[in-house]
């Protein structure tokens, strides 16, 4: 039995050393809030955080801490960083959820304690937005949210927001399965907990400590629940942010979010001036945007592994998209060869990436580099099941590596109950029985001529597993159109990548993007980093909004510079799409570029 460590004499797992204003944060008691700039190492400051308040016991046992992230692949990463830092015992007491994910699991545990008349059924589909759509007969999400939004639940009367709300409840088929909206489950949610003590109770006992990423991106109905489970003398909440990287106010995030978070919470303040991603000509770019972002132009430290004229910032002024992606291409290409992974190189739009990058990746596929859109499987690719699947189909196949073995064996055995010290008989079993799940389907799998047999290898792993036991271990699969969701969708991206790369093996490599160069926007590439970005069409046309959101789109090409980690590269066209393109919108963006200290100007 592990006995807890003191808290004087607790130190950072591998060899970790934090900034002090981080090491302050980390031992800091009571709520707290943490400026953190982009590479200041957030992520690992959380993780050891976490890691000192179980094994001090500062957070002690039965309690677990709550991390909430915006992104399911930051979830993914903080969970994985705390199991990394400080072993499986310790991550066994960490959660570590999206928002909508947090929502859903309080939704399907207390799905009954809720009114009859604005309870979902059982079987409730989330997000669906085509089956939405025709219930409503709303073409855009907005005004549908909108509308949603202004009913009072739960639903007495017969308005046309609380009429709304009903027909999406009624739901579709047979059997009435009832249609979500993001929105509505959170509604709902917040609902449960200001009306039902017992559940608000249940969940204040289960988090001693409460993680906030991202904090700056929060909506009001995301701070209202937070605040009506954990603004108490017991729980602790510890939320991280950078209001210069706030680019969600489009998705309703609060524009005064640190602000309410002081005057609600009264938590410690501390801030991180340390960069450990970027290089020092990046960080001097970044320093400069301080100032038009609201900022104080603090100093920001860099990494002692730099030297002091490392990395590069380029502005490419070209006549025509075909001269730029001849030129982006080239210069992908070169330090690909020169040994750059692609996956280290990331091509960033502020919208429309396809319509961007056509030419470009024409002429990337043209020197035999792939470079692929990765906004439609960013999501996919950060649910943990659907690795398990693809790993589980590169196993049976011969093609996984002893790291993806152990992995999938780990989370076969936690699917199925099974674990180690129970009995090494019954942990022998379970191992042949694994061996007989993967030769099942590599036979299945050498049989796979189309799609639906593709799906026929992905239900056969999911069967095997255990469905109900899935579902106990992965709540995102609770309702049982989850899994066909599950299978539709990664076998029809599967299919195409196999059909692209000539075989299985290839094609879940593609699919995982082994070898292919992201495409993404702006929004979908936070809290991602690379060695190079290029951010195609520095253009008014593209920052078409700026002059009724500067603030927002000026932390849109702050977070696009972050990114970057040795070299960011900014293009513009004179021509584009058929028009004539400018910059006089969002010149303060060129001035800062055209400053021959900050970056290079090239024309072609």
């Amino acid at each position: 039995m592990k006995h807890k460590m003191s808290r004087e004499g607790w130190k950072p797992s591998d060899g970790i050393v934090l900034e002090d204003a981080a090491q302050k944060a980390l031992v800091a008691e009571g709520n707290e809030l943490v400026t953190a700039g982009p590479g200041s190492g957030k992520t690992e400051l959380l993780a050891q955080k976490a890691c000192y308040l179980i094994q001090t016991g500062a957070c002690p046992k039965p309690y677990r801490i709550l991390a909430i992230s915006f992104k399911k692949d930051s979830a993914t990463t903080l969970f994985d960083r705390v199991k990394q830092r400080c072993g499986k015992e310790t991550a066994g007491r960490f959660s570590s959820y999206t928002f909508d994910g947090f929502a859903k699991i309080i939704l399907d545990h207390f799905l009954d304690a809720l009114p009859t008349q604005c309870r979902p059924s059982r079987d409730y589909e989330l997000n669906n937005v085509e089956m939405i759509q025709a219930l409503t007969g709303i073409p855009k999400q907005r005004t549908t949210d909108a509308l949603l939004n202004r009913a009072a639940l739960p639903l007495v009367g017969s308005s046309c927001e609380n009429t709304l709300w009903k027909k999406l409840l009624e739901g579709t088929g047979p059997k009435g399965t009832s249609q979500l909206t993001f929105q509505m489950a959170f509604r709902l949610v917040l609902y449960l907990v200001e009306t039902n003590s017992d559940v608000a109770t249940l969940i204040r006992d289960t988090f001693a400590c409460v993680f906030l990423d991202e904090y700056q991106d929060t909506t009001e109905l995301q701070y209202a629940l937070i605040k009506e489970l954990f603004l108490n003398d017991r729980t602790c909440v510890t939320a991280v942010g950078d209001s210069k990287q706030r680019i969600m106010l489009w998705a309703g995030a609060m524009p005064k979010a640190f602000e309410r978070f002081k005057s609600d919470f009264s938590p410690k303040s501390f801030e991180l001036l340390m960069n450990h991603r970027s290089a020092p000509r990046l960080v001097d770019l970044q320093t400069r945007m301080y100032k038009s972002l609201g900022e104080q132009p603090h100093p920001v430290a860099t990494s002692s592994a730099w030297e002091p004229d490392d990395g590069k910032v380029s502005l490419l002024i070209s006549e025509d998209p075909s001269d730029e992606s001849k030129y982006l291409a080239q210069d992908i290409t070169d330090k690909i060869r020169d040994g750059l992974p692609a996956r280290e190189i990331c091509i960033l739009c502020k919208q429309k990436p396809k319509d961007y990058t056509v030419g470009l990746v024409k002429e990337l596929a043209g020197n035999g580099i792939r470079a692929r859109c990765e906004n439609e499987v960013q999501d996919l690719l950060s649910d943990d099941l659907v690795i398990l699947v693809l790993d589980i189909l590169l196993i049976s196949i011969g093609s996984g590596d002893s790291s993806i073995r152990a992995s999938a064996e780990q989370a076969i055995a936690l699917i199925m109950g099974v674990l180690e010290k129970q009995s090494a008989e019954r942990y022998q079993m379970f191992l042949v029985e694994l061996s007989e799940l993967y030769q099942e389907t590599y036979i299945l799998c050498k049989n796979t001529k189309c799609k639906n047999d593709l799906e026929k290898v992905m239900q056969h792993v999911l069967d095997s597993l255990g469905r109900d036991a899935i579902s106990s271990n992965y709540p995102a699969y609770r309702q049982p159109l989850s899994f066909k969701k599950l299978t539709d969708t990664l076998s029809r991206y599967l299919w195409s990548e196999m059909e692209e790369a000539h075989g299985m093996e290839a094609g879940i490599k593609s699919l995982l993007g082994d070898g292919v160069v992201p495409i993404m926007t702006i929004h979908k590439s936070k809290g991602l980093e690379f060695d190079s970005v290029y951010l195609v069409g520095l253009e008014d046309s593209a920052f078409w909004n700026f002059k009724y959101q500067p603030d927002e789109d000026r932390c849109a090409f702050f977070v696009a510079l972050s990114r970057a980690q040795r070299q960011a590269t900014f293009t513009f066209c004179r021509h584009r799409m058929g028009r004539d393109q400018s910059h006089d919108g969002i010149n303060e963006f060129f001035e800062l570029l055209s400053n021959d200290k900050v970056a290079t100007v090239i024309r072609i």
